[in-house]
């Protein structure tokens, strides 16, 4: 089999501007398709995250050393309940006291830095969640710090308040245009492919290769609707060349087609036609020679 050699010759830009144009709706049912795809999945899949967090001041029982020595070990000190706040052994103590196999909740802990401060926090499906489990460690939590550091104080600053609105929201609107745009983009892309892969003559340069002729000549289309008058009533006028209302390229294209299509006959008096071949192109019409009668 004969491979098709396609090059960059072969893109013909109007083409592609009018299949684009006459198939805008199919490129919006692309993007609307895309879209709704999009807003099916992210509600489906979109698990919402509530979060409770506190906030601790780290000390020592006792305040005999100076604030210089003190304020360093309670940085140490906040920089190790980080971890002790997210031990697996606080976790499994925890559970047990609730009765939970499992605690309905992800533990974080960090330290702020160069500071005594320590943030707990706690993430969860549900608010109510959240807020259980983050007042369980914090009532628990001398159960493995007291082994660790007996010193040590926790003393929060701001009270746990149950979240009302969760921390991994969802732009749908926004989720929704891009993937309009994206759905839209690939089905235009679809469009320009079928165009151009699509085996008619879309310019004179295709006519020689396409239709196996030389290519004599090249009328545009003429517009049927000439006033407002037949544009309003719909009345089409077949556009002849000896029409008032045709434009001066047609009839110049066409007296200049059939002055090459006699000369090739050699005789005037004969209808060239009858071995000639039209084509219709984009806007055009064009007048080819048949090989098989050179």
């Amino acid at each position: 089999m004969m491979e098709k050699e396609f090059s960059i010759e072969d893109i013909d830009i109007y083409t592609l501007l009018r299949d684009i144009l006459l198939n805008l709706w199919t490129i919006a049912l692309g993007g609307a398709g895309v879209a709704m795809l999009a807003s099916f999945y992210v509600r489906y899949t979109y698990v919402p995250e509530y979060r409770s967090q506190v906030t601790f001041v780290v000390s020592t029982k006792d305040a005999t050393s100076s604030m210089y020595a003190n304020l360093s070990t309670t940085i140490e000190m906040a920089n190790i309940f980080t971890q002790i706040m997210d031990s697996d052994i606080l976790k499994e103590k925890a559970s047990q006291i609730a009765g939970y196999e499992e605690l309905p909740g992800k533990i974080d802990a960090y330290a702020i830095p160069e500071t005594n401060l320590l943030v707990v926090g706690v993430t969860a499906k549900s608010p109510e969640d959240a807020f259980k489990t983050l007042k369980l460690i914090i009532e628990n939590y001398r159960l493995v710090s007291d082994y660790i550091y007996g010193n040590a104080h926790l003393e929060d600053i701001e009270d746990i308040e149950m979240s009302d609105w969760p921390v991994n929201s969802v732009d749908e609107p926004r989720i929704r245009k891009l993937s309009f745009l994206a759905g839209a983009f690939l089905s235009a892309c679809a469009v320009c492919a079928l165009s151009f892969f699509r085996d008619t003559v879309k310019n004179e340069k295709q006519a020689n290769s396409k239709l196996h002729a030389k290519l004599l000549s090249t009328i545009r289309h003429e517009r049927k609707y000439k006033t407002l008058r037949q544009v309003l009533k719909r009345a089409k006028r077949t556009p002849l060349v000896i029409d008032m209302f045709a434009s001066i390229d047609y009839i110049c294209s066409y007296k200049k087609l059939y002055r090459l299509a006699a000369a090739w006959c050699g005789v005037r008096r004969r209808n060239p036609c009858k071995h000639s071949r039209f084509f219709n192109t984009c806007g055009k019409t064009g007048l080819c020679k048949s090989k098989r009668n050179q």
